[in-house]
């Protein structure tokens, strides 16, 4: 995993789009061990930020990311996402 996180972060200004694809998918594989994520952090967290800037879709992309490092415990990355605002009920 750590060529092809140096790679996508490499070629991530150029194609950031395409690498948030590649990321998400490479992190939500069950074949790669959660430890490199921590080995990573910073290169994947450039990744995550450069992809605010991208698509709508990838802006998603980069949320749905996220949302699932932080369901294995990497939650240094939720300051990425901006808070959902919630409505209080009345009634």
């Amino acid at each position: 995993m750590f060529s092809v996180v140096d790679w996508l972060a490499k070629v991530c200004p150029d194609h950031v789009d395409q690498v948030i694809e590649a990321l998400a998918a490479l992190v939500a594989n069950s074949h790669v061990e959660r430890y490199e994520y921590l080995s990573q952090s910073d290169l994947i967290r450039a990744m995550l930020v450069e992809g605010r800037n991208g698509s709508t879709a990838t802006i998603q992309r980069v949320e749905e990311v996220v949302s699932f490092l932080a369901s294995i415990g990497q939650t240094s990355y939720l300051d990425l996402v901006p808070p959902v605002a919630v409505t209080p009920m009345v009634g």
